[in-house]
C-alpha cells in the first residue's frame, strides 16, 4: 500500500466520519427541538392543573356553603312546623277544653232548670194541669234554644284558626 492509496482510504472514511456527524447533529437538534417542545406542552399541562386544582377547592367551597345553608333552613323549618304544631295543638286543647266546660255548663243548666220545673208542677196546686205544660214546654223550649246557640258558637269557634295570628308567626321567621 502506497500512500495515495492510504490517503485515498483516510478521506473516504473521514468523508464518512463528516457525514455521519452531520446525521447526528440533524437528530440531535430534531431531540431538542421534540423536548423543547414537550416542556412547553408540560408547562401547559402543569398550568391547567393548578387552574382545575383552584376551581375544585371553590366549588368544595361552595358545596360546603350549600350545605350549611340547606342545614340552616331545614332547621328553620323544622323549627316553624314546630312552632305551628305547637300553636295548632294549643288551639285544640283550648277549644277541647272549652267544648267540655261547655257541655258541663249545659247539663248544670239543664239538670238545674230540670228540678225548678219538677218543683214548680208539684209546688203550684192551684194552676191547671194545662198551664203546667205550657210552663214544663216552654222551659225546655228555652233550654233546647240556650244549647243550640252554645253549639253553633262552640262550631264557629273549633272551625277557624287565627290567620293574623299565623301570618304574623310567620313574619317572625323572615
Amino acid at each position: 500500500m502506497d500512500n495515495q492509496e492510504t490517503i485515498t482510504k483516510l478521506s473516504e472514511a473521514l468523508n464518512t466520519l463528516i457525514a455521519a456527524y452531520e446525521d447526528l447533529q440533524l437528530e440531535n437538534m430534531s431531540l431538542k427541538s421534540d423536548i423543547d417542545q414537550l416542556n412547553d406542552e408540560k408547562s401547559e399541562l402543569e398550568t391547567k392543573i393548578t387552574d382545575l386544582s383552584d376551581k375544585k377547592s371553590s366549588l368544595e367551597n361552595n358545596i360546603d356553603n350549600l350545605n350549611v345553608n340547606n342545614e340552616k333552613q331545614n332547621t328553620n323549618i323544622h323549627s316553624m312546623l314546630g312552632k305551628i304544631n305547637s300553636l295548632l295543638s294549643d288551639d285544640l286543647e283550648v277549644s277541647n277544653t272549652l267544648v267540655k266546660t261547655e257541655k258541663n255548663h249545659e247539663e248544670t243548666i239543664t239538670s238545674v232548670e230540670t228540678e225548678e220545673i219538677t218543683k214548680n208542677i208539684f209546688d203550684t196546686t192551684d194552676e191547671s194541669e194545662e198551664e203546667k205544660k205550657n210552663d214544663t214546654n216552654v222551659a225546655l223550649n228555652n233550654n233546647n234554644n240556650y244549647s243550640n246557640k252554645n253549639n253553633s258558637n262552640n262550631q264557629n269557634e273549633d272551625g277557624k284558626l287565627d290567620l293574623n295570628r299565623m301570618a304574623s308567626l310567620l313574619n317572625g321567621f323572615k
